[in-house]
This record gives structure tokens, C-alpha cells and sequence, in this order.
């Protein structure tokens, strides 16, 4: 049985998404730099080198995902705000908003996640054999995010059923 429901996503809903997924690329970038800041003071005894990998890696752990979130709002200032038509059924994920439509197949939706105000849905290839499985999900992933905050306790429920009975586990947001 297909559960329907409309819904405006709002720019705070979009931000929030895009920066918890900027965050898993600037702990990447962030890492590269603070090895390379290893390297250089105890390979090569260059601490001036050292200490700007390190000022690097703090600067993209602190910037990069607020400059990646209002960017992507930036980009999708067109569709943030549209009232948008949601469509789960047994076939997957559907989702219409002004001239665009999206359609995601069940066995796209690599990992969901409940965050406040919205379900985030990551789509693309499983990695269910890696150990660093969230982050693995996270990086290169397309976040889909489906808001609840106009449903009911029920409708709620319903979907976060309907998302369990699809092989969709639905994880509870990390700790911030």
C-alpha cells in the first residue's frame, strides 16, 4: 500500500542535511592534514609545514561544512520551499516538486537515518561489508531528505514502519 503525503521542505531542513554530510568530507580532509602534519615534523622535521597542516586541518573541520550547506541551499534555491509530493510504495521512493520529479528504487537507499523534523535517506551503492559502514555510506552518497515535521504521530509511524518492512534500517541520528 503506497503512503502519500506532501510536504514544503524548508532551507533550516536542507542546511541541516547538507551540513551532517559535509561534516564526514571535512573529517576526511581533516585527517589527510593532520598525517600530513605527522609526516612532515617527524619524517622531514619541518614544523612550520607541520604546524600549516594542522592549521588547515582545523580550518576545514570549523568551515567546510557551513560553506557546503549554504552553497547547496544556494544551488537548490529553486525547489526549497515547493510544496513537494512524496510517494512510497513497493517499488521505492518517489518525490515531485514543480517540473522535477525523482524516483529511487529500494535497493538505492543505502542506509536512513532519523534526524530532527526529517527522514534522511542515503542513496547509492550498499556498503554493508566495511566496518566504517556510516562513514562509508555518508561519503559520495546522495542525502534524500523526507520531511515529517507536518505529519502525525501515526503517519509518523506508519513511515518509519513502511521504510523498516523495506529493508530500510532506520538509525536514530548520531550524537552531535
Amino acid at each position: 500500500m503506497p503512503f502519500t503525503f506532501q510536504a514544503q521542505p524548508d532551507a533550516s531542513l536542507f542546511r541541516a542535511a547538507a551540513r551532517r554530510s559535509a561534516r564526514t568530507y571535512a573529517v576526511c580532509l581533516g585527517a589527510f592534514f593532520i598525517v600530513a602534519a605527522l609526516i612532515a615534523a617527524a619524517g622531514f622535521h619541518s614544523y612550520g609545514l607541520a604546524a600549516l597542516y594542522l592549521v588547515m586541518a582545523v580550518v576545514f573541520a570549523l568551515r567546510v561544512p557551513g560553506q557546503m550547506a549554504e552553497r547547496g541551499v544556494r544551488n537548490n534555491a529553486a525547489t526549497i520551499g515547493l510544496v513537494t509530493g512524496y510517494r512510497l510504495d513497493e517499488r521505492g521512493i518517489g518525490i515531485a516538486a514543480g517540473f522535477q520529479e525523482h524516483f529511487y528504487a529500494w535497493s538505492e537507499v543505502a542506509a536512513v537515518e532519523e534526524w530532527p523534523g526529517q527522514f534522511a535517506v542515503f542513496v547509492g551503492p550498499r556498503f554493508a561489508s566495511t566496518p566504517h559502514r556510516r562513514m562509508a555510506v555518508q561519503l559520495g552518497r546522495r542525502i534524500v531528505s523526507v520531511p515529517t515535521g507536518g505529519l502525525s504521530e501515526q503517519q509518523h509511524a506508519e513511515l518509519r514502519a513502511l521504510l523498516h518492512s523495506r529493508g530500510a534500517t532506520v538509525a536514530p541520528a548520531a550524537a552531535e
